[in-house]
């Protein structure tokens, strides 16, 4: 009898153990995908602030701009031909 009593005792110490550790990953998890979202947002600003500047370097050519634009990889001249 004492035997399962132990096993009984082991198994809810364990059962507490594996709940507190799934409370604090699920915890990490939000705070995990929350960060990814405020990336998410950042990103998605940048791209459209780049892209009113692409817009606005078509309008009013620049060498400043064009300068910029051409170190994030996004150029107003258009493509070599083959």
């Amino acid at each position: 009898m004492t035997t399962l009593l132990a096993l009984l005792l082991l198994s809810a110490v364990l059962s507490l153990i594996y709940f507190w550790m799934y409370i604090g990953k699920s915890r990490e998890l939000r705070s995990l995908q929350m960060n990814v979202a405020l990336i998410n947002q950042r990103s998605a600003g940048i791209n459209q602030l780049i892209n009113e500047v692409f817009d606005y370097s078509k309008k009013n050519p620049n060498q400043d701009i064009e300068r910029i634009l051409e170190s994030v990889g996004v150029t107003n001249k258009p493509a070599p031909a083959k």
